[in-house]
């Protein structure tokens, strides 16, 4: 006897499959789960399946998780966020968080099913999921106001006594969290800031199931919030006509919220600058802030240029500061500001970077700065100060850099990453201050262009 993984070792269809060679249609729903099992259990590489909609990756997971168990994994997402927020079941969630752990904490190969608008979905960064895992141990100590922030962050709901998945509740040195990867509610007891024991109970009866020496918990929703609750909290609850969350936004982002139509939320478009070369002359060219204002290099120097005048949108209002949007509004549209060109030359700036990438790494400098020059007229042609950093992440600091700074410490530490040390260091000039001399002796006419020198380097 054999077993069917045996049976279709020999199988050409299987082996195109697996090879990437081809791609298969028009297999049934039995031929397709024993394609994909057999395919994995064969590669042990992870496999993503993107089905035409959620129905048909629920089937799909349904037929393969006989065979694989643990090893298929479901991504599933209401096609709307609204109905997913309302009335989307748990086991929507569980999937969720399952294949977003699993990824970060344990990852081994996987078939992983899901379809179009789970793939587009907005998801946390991996560093923002794992910041709000929160995980405990008994005897250990921790600020309970700060797992309460971060309970509140990663989407759980505060209530006076949880009966369902996605809650928490705090009464003095007592928490009790459902969380969405387990069956029952965990309790964590304090004594002062350390836990003292923890426990799966019984809703119904408050009674223990079992005692546990550590947990983890993952969060509630792929929403979370990565700013201050408390302060957002603040800014919502504010008898305002209106109040800025947050801005600068990713049109991901803004778009979710659109979603959810929430009352009284808006999301207003605005305009992002985009580097299409990221890193390249980035000390020279500089980047904005979050107010579109220019910080460093030509994008401060040229700002008032470049800004132009802000567009406004004048709504009609009642006595308390409400928008009455049944009257409309008037748009007073933006004017641009004007267009800058420069005379840096990408081919050059391209080649003359590889060098100095090159340089740095052949010498084990610290950094190479090069200037390229036409002499016919003095135009920039290249500015390299290597290493560079990335416009489109300019606030990001290298991974040699060390994580425990002061604000002072991390600012310094920008400004460095920033500087242009083309322009504005100090050196020994050596033999290219030779330059300023002879330029000197020809001004002054006590040389001409016909005499030659030799110079002994003493």
């Amino acid at each position: 006897m054999i077993d069917f993984l045996t049976f279709l070792s020999d199988d050409e269809a299987l082996h195109k499959f697996n090879d990437n060679i081809s791609g298969l249609a028009g297999l049934t729903d039995v031929e397709e789960t024993l394609l994909l099992s057999n395919s994995f259990k064969m590669k042990k590489k992870t496999l993503i399946v993107v089905k035409e909609n959620l129905y048909s990756a629920q089937q799909l997971f349904n037929r393969l998780y006989p065979l694989l168990q643990d090893d298929v994994l479901l991504f599933a997402v209401e096609d709307s966020l609204r109905v997913e927020e309302l009335a989307a079941s748990p086991n929507i969630y569980g999937s969720q968080m399952d294949v977003l752990t699993t990824a970060l904490l344990n990852p081994l190969p996987k078939i992983v099913i899901t379809h179009p608008s789970a793939i587009i979905r907005y998801l946390p960064s991996k560093e923002v999921f794992n910041d709000h895992i929160i995980s405990l141990k008994i005897n250990e100590q921790y600020n309970l106001s700060q797992i309460k922030q971060v309970l509140i962050e990663s989407g759980y709901r505060q209530v006076a006594r949880i009966d369902q998945p996605l809650t928490f509740s705090m009464r003095g040195g007592v928490i009790d969290v459902f969380s969405i990867q387990y069956d029952k509610p965990i309790r964590i007891e304090f004594f002062d800031d350390e836990i003292e024991s923890m426990r799966f109970f019984d809703i119904s009866n408050q009674k223990t199931i079992k005692s546990i020496d550590q947990i983890q918990i993952v969060p509630a929703s792929t929403l979370i919030y990565e700013n201050n609750y408390e302060e957002i909290e603040k800014k919502v609850k504010k008898n305002s006509s209106m109040e800025k969350i947050k801005s600068n936004v990713s049109k991901e982002i803004g778009d979710a919220i659109r979603e959810y139509e929430l009352a009284g939320v808006k999301v207003d478009d605005d305009y992002k600058r985009y580097y299409p070369y990221d890193s390249l002359q980035s000390k020279v060219i500089g980047f904005t802030g979050g107010d579109n204002q220019g910080i460093i290099g030509v994008e401060s120097t040229y700002d008032s240029y470049l800004q132009g005048t802000d567009g406004k949108i004048l709504t009609y209002t009642d006595a308390k500061g409400v928008e009455l949007s049944e009257l409309g509004e008037v748009r007073l549209e933006p004017e641009p500001g004007r267009d800058l060109y420069v005379s840096l030359d990408y081919n050059i700036c391209k080649y003359a970077t590889q060098l100095a990438y090159q340089t740095m790494e052949k010498h084990q400098a610290k950094a190479v700065e090069m200037i390229v020059m036409n002499p016919q007229n003095g135009e920039i042609l290249a500015m390299v100060n290597a290493p560079e950093f990335s416009l489109s992440d300019p606030f990001t600091l290298p991974e040699t850099t060390s994580g425990d700074m002061t604000e002072k410490q991390r600012s310094d530490a920008l400004n460095e990453m920033w500087r242009n040390f083309c322009i504005s260091d100090t050196y020994e000039p050596g033999s290219s201050f030779k330059i300023i001399t002879t330029a000197a002796a020809l001004e002054e006419k006590v040389v001409t262009l016909d005499e030659q020198f030799h110079c002994s380097g003493s």
